[in-house]
């Protein structure tokens, strides 16, 4: 296949399938400028709502003492949480 070097990056996913963007939805002003940007540039964005880690039940962490288990603050464990979210997507 013959292609232009520079085809991928100048599409509106820059070559790839999606570009997300995770956001917590209290930050609207985060929303608005990425949003603004991106039309700006010619970018597709799909917004990942953030999610707060106190609002997650401790029975979705992984069992304490495993290689997975999250011992780390309310703001890590969302921040987990949202990318799981995202990988699902």
């Amino acid at each position: 296949m013959n292609r232009e070097p520079l085809h991928d990056i100048g599409n509106v996913t820059l070559g790839f399938q999606k570009i997300f963007v995770i956001n917590m939805p209290s930050r609207t002003d985060r929303r608005d400028a990425t949003s603004l940007a991106a039309a700006s540039s010619n970018l597709k964005l799909e917004f990942i709502p953030g999610v707060r880690g106190d609002s997650i039940p401790e029975a979705a962490f992984p069992p304490e003492g495993s290689a997975d288990s999250i011992k780390q603050s309310a703001g890590i464990k969302g921040s987990w949480r949202s990318h799981m979210n995202a990988l699902h997507a």
